[in-house]
This record gives structure tokens, C-alpha cells and sequence, in this order.
């Protein structure tokens, strides 16, 4: 479709799970999308949206919420709040920051991709595109994410050392 605007009677869809709005031009979602308290997954992807409501926020029972290629800059701090997310693609947005409670949610995937104003090194997007951080040891957390995005603007400088050879003390030289 071609969707440029969602009516506000779309609010009325009380018993609705499920609502793809994906590849439409819509340019705003209006506050009544917070009365769809059933809806489990919602895909707002490859629109123009630039914003989304706090009434996003009123979606409790949300699981999945697909928000890749739009132009959002930022996230109400109403996502927040979303206990029951599991899911979050903000992938090829203009996003400048993350709110910092995102780290408080469980989340078991999200993509960051194509947010380069955020600064992320590869570490927290994956090295290729369509790579989710999952919730395991092998990707970092949303928490982890958050807290990379906060730290200090110095940056920090590590090292790992791997020393091979005898363990007797006599034959270690002094590392300098």
C-alpha cells in the first residue's frame, strides 16, 4: 500500500494482536495506537516516520516491534516501559541516542544497523548486515550497548597479553 496516514479509528481494534504497516510513507502514528492493549507484534518498517507517540508506551503485552528504515532520531522514553518487548529492529534510522532505561528490558534481539550516529563499533551491530545482538555470550546485552554509549568520552586504551615460554621466574625478562 501506499498509506500516508493511519485513521484514529484504527484505536478501535481493541481485540487486534497483529498489525503490519510495513513499506507505506506514513509520516506520523497517531496516540490511539496505544489503545490496542491485545497487540503483540507491530511492523512500522520502511516508512517515513520521524517520530513515534509516548502512547507507544501503553502497548503492555507488545513482543515484537520492527521500526527499520524510517528516519527516527530518537525513541520516547516511553518504550521503556514496553515490559513484555522481546524483539526491537531500529535498524537504518538517524538515531543520535538510545534512552537508558532500554537497558532495563529483556530484550532477546535487537538490531542496531545503520545508525551511525551512534557511534557503535561493529562489536554491538554485528559484522554484517541483518545481524541481530542476541541475548547469549556471544553478543553483548542492551544493557551492554547503553553502557557503551554512556561511558566517558576519553577513550580506553587495553591490552591483552599472552606470554608463552618456561613459567620459571629466572627466565622471564622484565615487561615493560
Amino acid at each position: 500500500n501506499q498509506l500516508t496516514a493511519l485513521p484514529n479509528a484504527t484505536g478501535t481494534l481493541s481485540a487486534l494482536v497483529e498489525l503490519d504497516l510495513g513499506e507505506n510513507q506514513l509520516t506520523a502514528i497517531p496516540d490511539a495506537i496505544g489503545t490496542l492493549s491485545d497487540l503483540i507484534n507491530l511492523y512500522l518498517d520502511a516508512n517515513q516516520l520521524t517520530a513515534l507517540p509516548d502512547a507507544i508506551g501503553e502497548l503492555s503485552d507488545l513482543e515484537i516491534l520492527n521500526l527499520s528504515g524510517n528516519e527516527l532520531t530518537a525513541l520516547p522514553d516511553a518504550i521503556t516501559t514496553l515490559s513484555a518487548l522481546t524483539s526491537l529492529d531500529l535498524s537504518h534510522n538517524q538515531l543520535t541516542a538510545l534512552p537508558s532505561a532500554l537497558g532495563e528490558l529483556e530484550l532477546l534481539r535487537l538490531a542496531l544497523h545503520g545508525n551511525d550516529a551512534l557511534g557503535l563499533p561493529p562489536e554491538f551491530t554485528g559484522p554484517e548486515e541483518g545481524i541481530y545482538l542476541w541475548n547469549d555470550d556471544e553478543f553483548p546485552l542492551a544493557a551492554d550497548v547503553i553502557n557503551f554509549l554512556q561511558r566517558d568520552s576519553e577513550p580506553v586504551f587495553e591490552a591483552k597479553v599472552l606470554v608463552v615460554g618456561d613459567p620459571h621466574p629466572e627466565n622471564l625478562g622484565t615487561i615493560r
